[in-house]
């Protein structure tokens, strides 16, 4: 820096002015540093593969995993007193050391933690006879951060419920901490005091940092067991998944590209009846983020397979979704405009106790829900307040009503707007579609107040429905409160995208 400053003073240094003096006082290429940390996304991650005895020392062999080619420094500890530091340029993958393992109880890749690397979980080797890469483990409540040099398991009690399952108490284990972890686990056994019986969820994934075209690439595994009606039903799904977030790493876009594919399996049993389905979905969303305007458009294809019989349905979906800032002052508000399209092009679904595989405007109950993605408090319910919670699928109409279910197809357009001077959890709802039933085609329409928190909780209070959809709307107004709830912290990573 002093010979910067000397050349520069009094004028006008532009970056690479300060690079070239850099690389001129240093003797090395600084590349890694100007080209790829500072002007990149790009991330360091280094890790200790191996160690071996050799005559006079040790042989430390490192892999860089990571996508900046920079220098690191291995350090050498004796318990806890530092003993040997080594510098080890770009590019060189075998350190040799003077200790040899008698000499030496751990190294450590950057023990100062001077390098921003995104994984510090596999920087360390512990010179022992078993699991020399595994750190001792740690318990600790809730969340904290990942320590490098132990293992940390976090934990809380957990507490939930549905009709079937009754009150649901348990505990739930995880390693989101920070920094992330490439593999992550959630995992929350809970006891069925309605059924007597063991539930719960659980998902495992592993994220990758490719350097170019993807930013993130992720694959897990989720799991999910919860009751089905009495003490003896209950459900069991494993869904596999892989999702990918496109684009380079250069600056920052308010663009971005997503898809997503998973695969599942899942075992109902019902009112003693066992059915076993199999299926698998596409999913790929385009984004917009602007200060006062977002825009997002997703397209969806569907399948599933019933193992015992015929049934199956394959479907198409996609839906766009505009919000425009209207107000900008401290007491903003949005306005949401919506469309949504549905057509089903091949339908086997007889009647039984298993998933219903038709659309509705009103979008799916638990039994449409085929992928288990959604926490669910009435799953099976047919009527009552529990068949009251939908999903915002299909028409997305903010309705409970029936009318409005198709094995064909189905276009809707949704209007939510937040009302100035009130709480902008309050606003208004308009809702219009069209579905064939393969015979005719069908028009309705609804509005309403609707409620929305956080997008986890929504309630919609219809006011105004058209006539096909009933003639008294305010007669059982009880049963015409629609809600969604989105409470389920394991399907592709919400919990991951929440902690990190």
């Amino acid at each position: 820096m002093h010979d910067y400053f000397e050349t520069w003073k009094f004028k006008h240094p532009q970056p690479e002015d300060m690079r070239k003096t850099m690389e001129e006082s240093s003797g090395k290429n600084l590349s890694w540093l100007f080209d790829d940390l500072i002007q990149t996304t790009n991330h360091i991650d280094y890790k200790i593969m191996s160690v071996r005895l050799m005559k006079a020392g040790s042989l430390v062999k490192v892999k860089n995993v990571g996508q900046v080619n920079g220098p690191i420094t291995l350090n050498v500890f004796k318990d806890s007193i530092l003993i040997e530091t080594v510098w080890v340029e770009p590019g060189v993958e075998e350190i040799k050391i003077k200790s040899n393992r008698s000499q030496f109880t751990r190294l450590v890749i950057d023990d100062s933690k001077n390098i921003p690397e995104v994984n510090r979980g596999n920087n360390t080797w512990t010179n022992k006879f078993l699991f020399p890469k595994i750190e001792p483990l740690k318990f600790e409540f809730l969340i904290g951060d990942n320590e490098t040099k132990r293992t940390n398991v976090f934990w809380t009690p957990s507490i939930g419920g549905n009709l079937y399952d009754g009150l649901l108490i348990g505990a739930a284990f995880h390693n989101m901490g920070i920094p992330f972890k490439p593999f992550q686990y959630f995992v929350a056994p809970q006891f069925s005091f309605g059924r007597k019986n063991i539930a719960g969820m659980s998902e495992f994934s592993y994220t990758f940092l490719p350097k170019q075209n993807v930013r993130i690439s992720r694959i897990g595994l989720s799991l999910k067991n919860f009751g089905s009606d009495d003490s003896t039903g209950s459900f069991l799904t494993i869904a596999p998944y892989w999702s990918l977030k496109l684009g380079g790493r250069g600056n920052a876009k308010p663009t971005s590209h997503s898809i997503l594919i998973q695969t599942i399996f899942s075992r109902l049993n019902k009112e003693a009846i066992l059915t076993e389905q199999i299926g698998a979905f596409g999913e790929y969303i385009y984004s917009v983020n602007l200060p006062d305007h977002i825009f997002n458009f997703k397209l969806r294809g569907e399948y599933m397979q019933t193992k015992s019989n015929s049934d199956n349905v394959a479907r198409f979906l996609a839906s766009s979704t505009y919000k425009y800032r209207f107000l900008k002052n401290k007491s903003e508000r949005w306005l949401e405009l919506r469309a949504n399209f549905g057509n089903i092009f091949l339908y086997n679904n007889s009647t039984g106790v298993g998933n219903n595989y038709r659309m509705s405007m009103s979008g799916a109950r638990g039994n449409q829900d085929l992928f288990m993605e959604e926490y669910n408090l009435g799953r099976y319910e047919t009527s009552g307040i529990w068949s009251q919670q939908r999903m915002s699928n299909f028409g997305n109409f903010s309705s409970t009503s029936d009318f409005g279910s198709s094995s064909f197809w189905m276009a809707s357009t949704n209007l939510f707007t937040q009302i100035p001077h009130i709480p902008k959890i309050i606003g208004v709802f308009a809702d219009f579609g069209a579905f064939y039933d393969g015979a005719t085609v069908h028009s309705m329409y609804n509005a309403g107040i609707g409620i929305r928190l956080s997008g986890i909780l929504s309630i919609s209070f219809p006011f105004v429905q058209s006539s096909n959809m009933g003639t008294d709307i305010f007669t059982n107004y009880q049963n015409k409160i629609r809600f969604t709830l989105k409470l389920n912290p394991v399907n592709k990573g919400i919990l991951n995208q929440i902690l990190n």
